[in-house]
């Protein structure tokens, strides 16, 4: 399968607010969405950067944000790679490699960054979000599935996990399992019933959605 309409979001998300009207970090699906040569809406960090980066590290991670705000990854991926070997594995900056790799759309990249971040904290959520992201693009459909599978069972709470699964069944033709988490989905959040009506994924349950919208 191809690369779809399922939600991605940053842990950077949590800690970064638009400053202006009209200026967004994420659209409503939580991700980049990519426009012409790679050029992306302009996030803008706003929050203090983690104490565990000092000195001249915290100036390059917060160099990197600034770059990430106008859409030039490269560079701020450059930024990065000027920290201090040791705290280049640090969570704040493998979140902005998150970031960064998206905005490139380099999802093989994304996926190792991603892969360390589940595997330091397993329990945050957003971190297999954006690994199952990358791997639908990096590899395939059902890599992605099996992630979001087992991060359902450790974030039973988490709609965004149950409203991708729903995605992914759709796409693998299972669309009684994809109703089901669409469902579980809805329950956690409403707001999903409505984002699953654009959703391209979900496409074949538009018209059974629809009339239960209706209702």
């Amino acid at each position: 399968m191809g690369a779809g309409g399922e939600l991605a979001v940053s842990r950077l998300s949590t800690r970064i607010r638009p400053k202006a009207r009209n200026v967004k970090l994420f659209n409503q699906k939580g991700e980049h969405p990519p426009r012409k040569n790679l050029a992306f809406p302009t996030p803008v960090f706003i929050s203090s950067v983690s104490m565990s980066l000092e000195g001249p590290d915290q100036l390059r991670l917060r160099a990197a944000h600034g770059y990430i705000e106008i859409g030039l990854f490269l560079e701020a991926n450059a930024e990065l790679e000027k920290i201090t070997p040791s705290c280049r594995h640090a969570p704040e900056v493998l979140d902005s490699r998150v970031v960064i790799y998206q905005g490139l759309q380099n999802w093989d990249l994304m996926a190792i960054v991603a892969k360390q971040l589940v595997e330091w904290n397993p329990g945050e959520a957003a971190y297999f979000l954006h690994l199952a992201y990358a791997l639908r693009r990096a590899a395939s459909l059902r890599a992605a599935h099996a992630i979001l599978t087992n991060a359902a069972e450790l974030h039973p709470r988490e709609g965004l996990i149950q409203f991708n699964l729903a995605c992914y069944e759709t796409q693998l033709g299972n669309l009684d399992q994809a109703k089901a988490h669409l469902k579980r989905a809805t329950k956690i959040n409403p707001k999903f019933k409505l984002m699953a009506l654009e959703d391209p994924d979900l496409e074949p349950l538009w018209t059974s959605l629809a009339t239960e919208q209706s209702a």
